[in-house]
Parts: structure tokens; C-alpha cells; sequence
């Protein structure tokens, strides 16, 4: 019996992350971006990865699996300040140093909604 426990408590911890929704947008150049969208609504996960650079479309699954132990790295939350968001997503998803503009847009837990961003 407390394995199936065990194995229902898993399950609800990997759909837990401090935020509903995360959009990050990552622009290179003209040409190169590298994107992230995901959204945990009550009809299910939507989940979307691109990656220019690395020429990585992903969805659904696929993107999620890809994407769920990044996200569980973010330990940010609704009062931690722009600079060491964008700080910690540079750092999680591996963002090189060329990037021309950041932007995440995030919807917390709590209902709050944030925009945080960085230009060079």
C-alpha cells in the first residue's frame, strides 16, 4: 500500500512548480531565438520548446520531459527582483552569453502575473 502512495505523491510534486504558466523568449539575432511556453491549466499541460540554435522543436510530452527538472530548478517566486530572474534562468536553461534580449513572463501559484526582462 504505500508504494502506490509513494507513487501518487510523485505525481503531484512533478506538476508543482512556483509558477501556472512560464513563457520565456530568448532572442540571438534576427534568425535565432530560443523559446519556452508552458502552461498547466485544468484541461492539462500545454508545453512548447524551440531552439534555433540547437534546431530543437518539441511539444506536449516531449517538450514537458525535456523542460520539468529545469523548471524545478527555479526557486524564484513572486518578490524576487528582475535582475536575479533573468540571473537564474540563464543559468538554468543554459541561455549563451550572445543573447540580445531576454524576456520571461510568468504566472505564480498565487495568481500574480510578472514580467521580468533584460536588454543588452
Amino acid at each position: 500500500q504505500n508504494t502506490t502512495q509513494q507513487v501518487n505523491e510523485n505525481a503531484t510534486e512533478l506538476t508543482e512548480f512556483n509558477f501556472l504558466e512560464f513563457s520565456l523568449d530568448v532572442d540571438y539575432s534576427a534568425t535565432e531565438s530560443y523559446e519556452v511556453e508552458f502552461e498547466n491549466k485544468k484541461s492539462g499541460i500545454e508545453a512548447k520548446l524551440k531552439d534555433d540554435r540547437n534546431n530543437e522543436k518539441l511539444q506536449g510530452d516531449e517538450a514537458y520531459t525535456k523542460l520539468e527538472p529545469l523548471f524545478k530548478q527555479l526557486t524564484f517566486d513572486s518578490t524576487t527582483p528582475n535582475d536575479k530572474v533573468i540571473e537564474q534562468v540563464i543559468s538554468v536553461f543554459g541561455i549563451a552569453d550572445d543573447f540580445q534580449s531576454i524576456e520571461v513572463e510568468v504566472e505564480f501559484a498565487d495568481g500574480t502575473e510578472k514580467e521580468f526582462k533584460q536588454i543588452k
